[in-house]
C-alpha cells in the first residue's frame, strides 16, 4: 500500500502488508465475488473476502473446492485476497499411453 503525493516521483507511507502466499480453498463463489477457506496452519479463522477481478491468469475455471494460493491485504479494516492463483492439480503421468 502506497500513496503517490501530487507533483513528487516518489512513493510515501510505503506498507508491506503480507511477504508470504497463503493457502486456501474456494469455499463460496457468486457473481464475481466470494470467500476462501485459508487452510489449518493459517492463523486466521474467518473466511477471506476475493473477486474475481484479483485472479492472475485464468479464472474462468475456477470452482468451489479449488484450491488457490493468494497474498493477504487489509481493506477498510477486513483481509482481502489478492493476486490470486489456482494450484494445478497433481497429474499422474505414470499412465500416459
Amino acid at each position: 500500500e502506497f500513496t503517490v503525493a501530487s507533483g513528487s516521483k516518489v512513493a510515501t507511507t510505503v506498507a508491506l502488508v503480507e511477504r508470504n502466499r497463503t493457502r486456501g480453498w474456494i469455499a463460496i463463489i457468486r457473481e464475481g465475488k466470494g470467500f476462501i477457506e485459508p487452510n489449518s496452519t493459517t492463523n486466521n479463522i474467518e473466511p477471506i473476502a476475493f473477486t474475481t477481478n484479483s485472479f492472475t491468469g485464468d479464472n474462468t475455471l475456477i470452482d468451489l473446492g479449488d484450491e488457490v494460493e493468494f497474498s493477504l491485504r487489509k481493506n477498510s479494516g477486513r483481509l482481502t485476497a489478492e493476486n490470486i492463483l489456482k494450484v494445478p492439480t497433481a497429474i499422474n503421468n505414470f499412465y500416459v499411453r
